[in-house]
Protein backbone atom coordinates (compact mmCIF):
# COMPACT_ATOMS: atom_id res chain seq x y z
CA UNK A 1 0.00 0.00 0.00
CA UNK A 2 1.58 3.59 -0.95
CA UNK A 3 0.42 6.47 1.36
CA UNK A 4 1.60 9.65 0.38
CA UNK A 5 4.14 11.38 3.19
CA UNK A 6 2.71 12.81 6.44
CA UNK A 7 3.85 15.65 7.67
CA UNK A 8 3.17 16.03 11.15
CA UNK A 9 2.26 19.64 11.83
CA UNK A 10 0.38 20.16 8.11
CA UNK A 11 -2.56 19.15 6.68
CA UNK A 12 -3.00 18.01 3.12
CA UNK A 13 -6.29 20.71 1.81
CA UNK A 14 -6.11 20.09 -2.05
CA UNK A 15 -5.18 18.20 -4.95
CA UNK A 16 -4.30 19.94 -8.23
CA UNK A 17 -6.29 18.47 -11.23
CA UNK A 18 -4.96 19.97 -13.82
CA UNK A 19 -4.94 23.77 -15.27
CA UNK A 20 -7.97 26.12 -15.52
CA UNK A 21 -8.05 28.51 -18.54
CA UNK A 22 -4.32 29.39 -20.51
CA UNK A 23 -2.86 32.05 -18.17
CA UNK A 24 -2.29 29.40 -15.24
CA UNK A 25 -4.68 29.10 -12.95
CA UNK A 26 -5.29 25.34 -11.89
CA UNK A 27 -8.31 23.82 -10.69
CA UNK A 28 -8.06 21.82 -7.04
CA UNK A 29 -10.12 19.71 -5.25
CA UNK A 30 -10.61 20.24 -1.70
CA UNK A 31 -10.06 17.99 0.90
CA UNK A 32 -12.41 19.68 3.36
CA UNK A 33 -16.42 20.03 4.26
CA UNK A 34 -15.87 23.51 4.48
CA UNK A 35 -13.97 24.82 1.66
CA UNK A 36 -15.48 28.75 1.85
CA UNK A 37 -13.19 28.78 4.75
CA UNK A 38 -9.94 28.82 2.60
CA UNK A 39 -11.33 31.52 0.15
CA UNK A 40 -9.04 33.99 2.47
CA UNK A 41 -5.79 31.95 2.24
CA UNK A 42 -2.50 33.93 0.76
CA UNK A 43 -0.39 30.69 0.79
CA UNK A 44 -0.03 27.07 0.78
CA UNK A 45 3.07 24.80 0.76
CA UNK A 46 2.89 22.83 -3.00
CA UNK A 47 4.27 19.22 -2.23
CA UNK A 48 7.06 18.34 -5.19
CA UNK A 49 9.65 15.98 -5.89
CA UNK A 50 12.47 18.10 -3.85
CA UNK A 51 9.81 19.11 -0.62
CA UNK A 52 7.66 21.41 0.22
CA UNK A 53 7.54 24.80 -1.74
CA UNK A 54 5.27 27.95 -0.01
CA UNK A 55 3.63 29.35 -2.62
CA UNK A 56 1.42 32.77 -3.11
CA UNK A 57 -2.21 32.88 -4.26
CA UNK A 58 -3.03 35.92 -5.67
CA UNK A 59 -6.77 34.88 -6.19
CA UNK A 60 -8.86 31.66 -5.13
CA UNK A 61 -12.90 30.66 -5.45
CA UNK A 62 -14.95 28.22 -5.30
CA UNK A 63 -16.48 26.90 -8.32
CA UNK A 64 -18.43 23.73 -9.29
CA UNK A 65 -17.20 21.54 -6.29
CA UNK A 66 -13.49 23.06 -6.80
CA UNK A 67 -11.10 25.74 -6.06
CA UNK A 68 -9.53 27.81 -8.89
CA UNK A 69 -6.70 29.17 -7.97
CA UNK A 70 -4.09 31.45 -9.31
CA UNK A 71 -0.37 31.32 -7.64
CA UNK A 72 2.87 33.10 -8.21
CA UNK A 73 4.56 32.51 -10.67
CA UNK A 74 2.37 30.09 -12.81
CA UNK A 75 1.32 32.27 -15.98
CA UNK A 76 0.90 29.67 -18.51
CA UNK A 77 -1.65 26.23 -19.38
CA UNK A 78 1.64 24.09 -19.34
CA UNK A 79 2.76 25.23 -16.21
CA UNK A 80 -0.41 24.34 -14.40
CA UNK A 81 -0.45 21.35 -16.33
CA UNK A 82 3.02 20.37 -14.60
CA UNK A 83 1.27 20.44 -11.31
CA UNK A 84 -0.93 18.22 -11.94
CA UNK A 85 -1.75 15.39 -9.01
CA UNK A 86 0.32 18.03 -6.85
CA UNK A 87 -0.98 18.38 -3.21
CA UNK A 88 -1.52 21.52 -1.39
CA UNK A 89 -0.81 21.59 2.50
CA UNK A 90 -1.95 24.40 4.62
CA UNK A 91 -0.24 24.72 8.64
CA UNK A 92 -2.39 22.80 10.95
CA UNK A 93 -2.98 26.28 13.06
CA UNK A 94 -4.35 27.56 9.93
CA UNK A 95 -7.43 24.97 9.92
CA UNK A 96 -10.68 26.17 10.97
CA UNK A 97 -11.64 25.51 14.44
CA UNK A 98 -13.66 22.58 15.08
CA UNK A 99 -16.64 22.25 17.59
CA UNK A 100 -16.57 19.92 20.41
CA UNK A 101 -17.39 17.13 18.81
CA UNK A 102 -15.68 16.88 15.84
CA UNK A 103 -12.07 16.20 14.41
CA UNK A 104 -9.74 15.94 11.47
CA UNK A 105 -9.63 12.89 9.85
CA UNK A 106 -6.10 13.13 9.36
CA UNK A 107 -5.80 12.48 12.83
CA UNK A 108 -6.64 8.93 12.87
CA UNK A 109 -4.06 7.46 11.53
CA UNK A 110 -1.41 5.64 14.11
CA UNK A 111 -4.41 5.17 16.57
CA UNK A 112 -3.92 1.60 18.37
CA UNK A 113 -7.20 0.06 18.53
CA UNK A 114 -8.42 -2.38 21.51
CA UNK A 115 -11.21 -4.25 22.86
CA UNK A 116 -13.25 -3.32 26.01
CA UNK A 117 -10.92 -5.22 28.00
CA UNK A 118 -7.71 -3.65 26.73
CA UNK A 119 -6.66 -6.16 24.11
CA UNK A 120 -4.94 -5.21 21.20
CA UNK A 121 -6.98 -5.24 17.98
CA UNK A 122 -4.01 -3.06 15.52
CA UNK A 123 -3.53 0.15 14.08
CA UNK A 124 -5.87 2.63 12.24
CA UNK A 125 -4.78 2.99 8.71
CA UNK A 126 -7.34 5.99 7.96
CA UNK A 127 -10.32 6.74 8.30
CA UNK A 128 -13.16 6.65 5.60
CA UNK A 129 -16.04 8.67 5.00
CA UNK A 130 -19.19 6.64 3.38
CA UNK A 131 -22.09 9.12 3.20
CA UNK A 132 -23.98 7.04 5.81
CA UNK A 133 -21.19 7.14 8.57
CA UNK A 134 -17.09 6.66 9.07
CA UNK A 135 -15.59 3.89 8.83
CA UNK A 136 -12.06 3.46 10.31
CA UNK A 137 -9.94 1.14 8.02
CA UNK A 138 -7.92 -0.58 10.82
CA UNK A 139 -4.23 -3.31 9.81
CA UNK A 140 -4.30 -6.09 12.26
CA UNK A 141 -2.54 -9.39 12.15
CA UNK A 142 -0.82 -8.01 8.24
CA UNK A 143 -4.66 -7.69 6.90
CA UNK A 144 -6.87 -5.12 6.87
CA UNK A 145 -10.24 -4.57 8.26
CA UNK A 146 -13.72 -1.64 8.30
CA UNK A 147 -14.90 -1.33 11.26
CA UNK A 148 -17.78 1.30 11.17
CA UNK A 149 -18.44 4.17 13.98
CA UNK A 150 -21.21 2.87 15.06
CA UNK A 151 -23.28 2.82 18.35
CA UNK A 152 -22.21 -0.88 19.69
CA UNK A 153 -19.43 -0.92 17.95
CA UNK A 154 -17.12 2.29 18.89
CA UNK A 155 -16.68 2.72 22.26
CA UNK A 156 -14.31 5.18 22.58
CA UNK A 157 -12.57 7.37 20.50
CA UNK A 158 -9.50 9.55 22.35
CA UNK A 159 -6.82 11.10 20.33
CA UNK A 160 -5.33 12.94 22.56
CA UNK A 161 -3.85 9.33 24.10
CA UNK A 162 -4.25 7.73 20.38
CA UNK A 163 -6.31 5.08 21.19
CA UNK A 164 -9.84 3.77 19.38
CA UNK A 165 -11.95 1.00 21.87
CA UNK A 166 -14.26 -1.30 20.06
CA UNK A 167 -16.54 -3.78 20.67
CA UNK A 168 -15.69 -6.84 18.28
CA UNK A 169 -18.98 -7.83 17.60
CA UNK A 170 -19.52 -11.20 15.57
CA UNK A 171 -18.71 -10.53 11.47
CA UNK A 172 -16.98 -7.21 12.31
CA UNK A 173 -13.46 -9.04 11.40
CA UNK A 174 -13.91 -11.96 8.66
CA UNK A 175 -11.26 -14.39 9.77
CA UNK A 176 -11.81 -16.99 12.36
CA UNK A 177 -8.48 -17.19 13.79
CA UNK A 178 -8.90 -13.17 14.57
CA UNK A 179 -11.58 -13.86 16.71
CA UNK A 180 -9.76 -17.34 18.45
CA UNK A 181 -6.96 -15.50 19.02
CA UNK A 182 -8.85 -13.30 21.56
CA UNK A 183 -10.89 -15.77 23.35
CA UNK A 184 -9.69 -16.96 26.74
CA UNK A 185 -8.14 -21.07 26.40
CA UNK A 186 -10.59 -23.34 27.94
CA UNK A 187 -8.39 -26.40 28.77
CA UNK A 188 -6.02 -23.77 30.85
CA UNK A 189 -3.30 -24.10 28.57
CA UNK A 190 -2.17 -20.09 28.32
Amino acid sequence: MNHPPDYGHLTWIGTILGPHGLKGEVRVRPLTDTPDYYLQEKEFLLESGEGLKRVEVLEIQFHQDNWLIRLSGLETRDQAQALKGRRLLIADTRLRPLDEDEFFLHRLPGCRVYDQHGEDFGIVIRGLETGANLVYEVEYQGKEFLIPDAPGVVLELDLETRKLVIDPVPGLFDDDEVQKSHLPSLSGDE
